[in-house]
């Protein structure tokens, strides 16, 4: 069971966190919405009585009264609610850690086991003597939360030119430029890459690429 922060702040951010995310997959996870608004009703309760209780303005015995009313209520879902999170096997490893709640499995040290997706690579030429290697996103949104989301901390780049040994190249991005020396020109150059995990552990190696180095 997931440890749910003491600090008010850190409470708060906790429960926006869960909810901003479980309404990006609702239907994938199977929630309805009239949960969410039960959720999101106790979340702006709560807000609303920290922000009137912090407040030099409107702080008074009632509003600290009210805060503590509203934190109570709001935790009380939250537990309940982060439980089934944690009992729904829609609910991925990496997203569970995205949320701040606890992997089911128990990996050593704790580490996120390596990506099992094999990533969609674009490999084009681009200034004189340089190749562009990039993942692709496969979903629409910004790069960061999918990586996040999926527990993906960058990739590795893996290639070889022409008659030399392979190379490769931890990045913690979706994409690197590469690189190469005059000597190398009108040689080509092959890359796979493949998806890390924050220990650098890679997912498994796309289809290999051969570009020309002009």
């Amino acid at each position: 069971m997931a440890t749910i922060p003491r600090k008010d702040k850190d409470f708060l951010a906790f429960g926006r966190n869960v909810y901003e995310l479980t309404v990006s997959r609702a239907s994938d996870w199977g929630y309805a919405t009239k949960e969410l608004q039960e959720f999101s009703a106790l979340e702006n309760d709560a807000e609303s009585a920290y922000e009137a209780n912090i407040n030099p303005r409107t702080s008074s015995r009632t509003t600290s009264a009210l805060k503590k009313t509203s934190f109570a209520a709001y935790e009380k879902f939250l537990r309940g609610f982060v439980k089934k999170l944690e009992a729904n096997d829609k609910v991925t490893e990496a997203e569970l850690l995205a949320m701040g709640l606890p992997s089911r499995v128990h990996h050593a040290h704790g580490k996120l086991p390596p990506p099992s997706e094999v990533l969609d690579l674009n490999v084009t030429t681009g200034k004189h003597l340089e190749v562009d290697v990039r993942a692709r996103i496969p979903e629409s949104g910004h790069p960061t939360e999918y990586l996040k989301h999926h527990g993906i901390a960058g990739i590795v780049i893996r290639f070889r030119v022409d008659g030399g040994e392979w190379q490769e190249r931890y990045v913690k991005r979706t994409g690197e430029r590469l690189s190469f020396s005059p000597e190398q020109e009108g040689l080509h150059v092959t890359v796979s890459a493949a998806w890390i995990n924050p220990s650098l552990e890679p997912g498994p190696f796309c289809p290999e690429i051969r570009v020309l180095i002009n």
